[in-house]
């Protein structure tokens, strides 16, 4: 789950998800149907300073995954590529005022929380947790 931070603009995504969340019980639509309840789940954003909020934004949209069952896999500092970019919350990037793309670094963090998350639903699969009841 990923969204941009500008001026909170995270607060769009994360009532969308929250409204969706709070019908599950009327809801015929898969992702409120309990069927994320155990899967594994992580987030990613863009900001467009260094302090633009990356982290914070990255712990607001772990709320509503929490609410739909998500088991949230943080990256941490597992990886050396931890201690020069991302953040130990989620993948995250800084555009700058110019749209810049994603250093190579940044990406490097992208595919470890890639990989980090492919890891745990692949343990949750095999220990049988992702199923609902």
């Amino acid at each position: 789950m990923g969204g941009r931070h500008y001026l909170w603009n995270t607060h769009a995504l994360r009532q969308w998800i929250e409204r969706t969340e709070s019908v599950y019980r009327f809801a015929r639509r898969p992702l409120v149907q309990g069927k994320l309840v155990g899967k594994a789940g992580g987030a990613f954003t863009s900001t467009s300073t260094t302090h633009g909020g990356n982290e914070s934004t990255l712990l607001s949209l772990y709320n509503p995954m929490a609410h739909l069952g998500l088991i949230i896999v943080p990256l941490g500092y597992g990886d050396p590529i931890m201690f020069r970019a991302g953040t130990p919350y989620g993948a995250s990037t800084v555009s700058g005022q110019k749209n810049a793309p994603p250093t190579a670094d940044d990406l490097e963090v992208a595919r470890y929380q890639g990989w980090r998350i492919a890891q745990v639903a692949t343990a949750l699969k095999a220990a049988r947790l992702t199923e609902t009841k």
